[in-house]
């Protein structure tokens, strides 16, 4: 049983070793706002304000499509708010 044990606390260190180092690989530092607007909002993009934050909207398309598509983006975690 110690034997399994030991195995066992072994692959968890192993695999919090490798979660660490894909953090540190891949971490990157914040961007300015101005440079993220640049790069993924173009236009016909804009800015609306609901409910004191700022939204990035884009629409496009067929202004008469009778079955248009509505993408949303979930957590607002990959660009801040101008």
């Amino acid at each position: 049983m110690k034997k399994l044990a030991w195995i066992v606390a072994g692959a968890v260190a192993a695999m919090a070793a490798l979660v660490a180092a894909f953090v540190v690989i891949n971490w990157a530092p914040d961007r300015p706002v101005a440079e993220l607007v640049s790069r993924w909002a173009p236009p016909p993009s804009i800015f609306i304000d609901v409910a004191g934050m700022s939204v990035h909207l884009r629409d496009e398309g067929v202004r008469d499509d009778p079955s248009p598509i509505v993408l949303l983006h979930g957590t607002s975690a990959s660009r801040a708010c101008v």
